[in-house]
């Protein structure tokens, strides 16, 4: 009997049925966008299994199955018991991100896939409503006043009622804090350190409802910055200071504060918060989508590129920096900072 092709052991290809083994199809770019579009990089399996955590009209083929043939086809493997995009994912599918990733990172992939890259910073025209998720979509850039007034007419109560009942409706703080704040693109730069390990050593994984009695009695701006550094300082320090090769780690402050601002805004919107002006002191979470849209407006150093990746914010004067500029565009608009990592993200999603 021809043995099946491919990884289909039970050990390294948790996902397998018996009923696939006997297919040969290949891993496809539709199967690829299916593997985006559910987020499954950086998840468990026990995660990826569960219809629950999803929103699709056949669990098995469009989230379990993409699982299967990125292990079965070598472009994922299961480390550190998730999800983890390979070499081979990056040379043939990496054109499909706008990825997050440090610049020396993304050197590991090879040259042909630039055009592709390129390829997909072109602003796409503008989807018909269909109620599907679409293709992540490169927002355009602003002038300072074009921004103040896109913020101005944007109607962020829907979003943020989407946002409440889709994504954080019956999370605990614990599941707010290990399943919403490392994303698969904080996963995907830092796949050389053991993240999901790292992140478990930190000091504050497991008191994810101190960090909510903290932010429930919190009075002032003042005091909810001081929470959020020493939160971030605190995971920088955790971390460790070296990748598993032994090299310097990328963790710094700008993507420790990215994780943690993550991590206070799903607390703030959630029905754990008791403490209505917590939606007024947030910081924005920087990531390519909340920094683009700057892109004209900024005037520092480094200048942001049409691609800003996951290292750009990189330091605490940096961040500090655009946290400033950002606080000003808020106030000019009326509305809290936040509202403009909400207007960053749904306009692109």
């Amino acid at each position: 009997m021809t043995q099946p092709d491919g990884i289909v052991d039970k050990k390294s290809n948790p996902f397998v049925k018996e009923s696939w083994k006997g297919q040969s199809f290949s891993f496809t770019e539709d199967r690829a966008k299916q593997l985006l579009e559910h987020d499954l990089f950086g998840k468990t399996e026990a995660y990826i299994k569960d219809k629950s955590n999803f929103k699709s009209r056949n669990h098995s083929n469009f989230v379990v199955y993409p699982a299967f043939l990125a292990i079965r086809r070598r472009h994922a493997i299961m480390k550190d018991g998730v999800l983890t995009p390979t070499s081979k994912w990056e040379s043939e599918f990496g054109y499909l991100e706008n990825s997050d990733e440090p610049e020396a990172e993304r050197q590991i992939a090879p040259a042909k896939t630039a055009p592709a890259r390129k390829k997909t910073l072109k602003t796409p025209k503008t989807p018909k409503k269909t109620g599907k998720l679409k293709s992540k979509q490169t927002p355009p850039v602003f002038s300072y006043h074009e921004l103040v007034e896109q913020l101005r007419i944007f109607k962020a109560e829907s979003v943020i009622r989407r946002y409440q009942q889709n994504d954080l409706a019956g999370q605990s703080p614990h599941e707010i804090l290990t399943n919403f704040a490392f994303g698969s693109s904080i996963y995907r730069a830092f796949r050389h350190e053991s993240p999901t390990q790292r992140y478990k050593k930190w000091r504050w994984y497991d008191e994810a409802d101190e960090i909510i009695g903290k932010l429930n009695i919190i009075c002032g701006q003042k005091e909810f910055d001081q929470l959020a550094y020493g939160l971030a300082e605190s995971l920088v320090e955790d971390w460790g200071e070296k990748k598993d090769d032994g090299r310097s780690t990328y963790m710094n402050m700008g993507i420790a504060m990215k994780i943690v601002n993550l991590i206070l805004k799903h607390l703030a919107f959630s029905n754990h918060s008791r403490n209505p002006e917590l939606k007024n002191w947030l910081h924005v979470p920087w990531d390519q989508y909340t920094l683009l849209p700057l892109k004209k407006i900024w005037t520092g150093k480094p200048p942001i590129s049409r691609a800003p990746r996951q290292g750009f914010v990189n330091n605490l004067d940096l961040y500090k920096e655009l946290h400033s500029l950002i606080t000003d565009i808020a106030n000019e608009a009326g509305v809290s900072r936040i509202i403009y990592e909400f207007w960053a993200w749904d306009r692109t999603h």
